[in-house]
């Protein structure tokens, strides 16, 4: 994929920026977020199911960020190349950077992740926590 500064994915043949997102803004969410999460992001919320989706979202541009809970490298390799093209950042709920070699041999992700825009990210850390 093609990168600049502002951060591009392709989609559909079109280049789209990984954007900051305003109130009125949608993030992706696993299905379990009641359950699992306490949340006070003050814009839409939609689970998907399949963390891949909420992944080309974010880097489309369409949703402001993800959290993604338990997955998998098969649920997130293509996804993470995609973002990596269009700028978008990866960390975990806590706030370190997320453990990827561990996908290799079966594991799940040991803590949630979060994805965005890196300018948002924090504003979007700081409405998430664990229940």
């Amino acid at each position: 994929g093609r990168r600049t500064a502002h951060g591009v994915a392709m989609c559909r043949f079109m280049w789209r920026a990984v954007r900051p997102g305003i109130p009125h803004d949608w993030m992706c969410v696993p299905s379990n977020m009641h359950q699992s999460f306490a949340s006070t992001f003050p814009g839409k919320a939609r689970a998907l199911g399949a963390p891949a989706t909420a992944l080309c979202y974010v880097a489309r541009g369409s949703a402001v960020g993800a959290l993604i809970g338990r997955a998998t490298l098969w649920d997130l390799a293509a996804g993470l190349a995609i973002l990596q093209a269009a700028g978008a950042a990866v960390i975990g709920l806590s706030g370190a950077s997320p453990e990827i070699p561990p996908l290799l041999t079966g594991r799940r992700l040991s803590e949630p992740i979060l994805i965005g825009s890196p300018d948002l990210i924090p504003r979007i850390r700081g409405y998430i926590s664990r229940r």
